[in-house]
């Protein structure tokens, strides 16, 4: 199941293409944490209490989780923390590079077997 939460948020200055490959990242390694169900929550929100306004774009699932020593790698090209043949370990590296290019940041919160999100900050202009 696949849940959707928006918020209205301000016109964003973002490169459609490269904030579609991001989210795809996220939502693909969500999808691919689950068992044989589970839920993926979406959320979109703009905030203005940071230093700078951003867009906010967190996903969540109820999967595994992430092992300790998957979380420190998580960024890393060519790591993936799931059996051989699972993908190619580009997914969340190539989001952070993405949020990152854009001036924007990204945060992992995991707590094993209850759930699992990972939010993207992206600056607004």
């Amino acid at each position: 199941e696949i849940r959707l939460r928006a918020a209205e948020v301000p016109a964003t200055y973002l490169d459609k293409t490269h904030l579609a490959v991001a989210v795809k990242a996220l939502l693909q390694n969500g999808l691919e944490s689950l068992q044989q169900s589970g839920t993926i929550q979406i959320q979109v929100s703009h905030t203005e209490a940071l230093p700078l306004p951003v867009l906010e774009i967190t996903i969540t699932d109820d999967g595994p989780g992430i092992t300790a020593e998957a979380a420190r790698h998580i960024f890393d090209p060519f790591y993936s923390g799931r059996q051989a043949g699972r993908g190619l370990g580009f997914g969340l590296c190539k989001c952070w590079r993405i949020v990152s290019a854009h001036g924007g940041s990204v945060e992992v919160n995991s707590v094993p077997w209850v759930q699992t999100a990972i939010t993207t900050y992206w600056p607004v202009a």
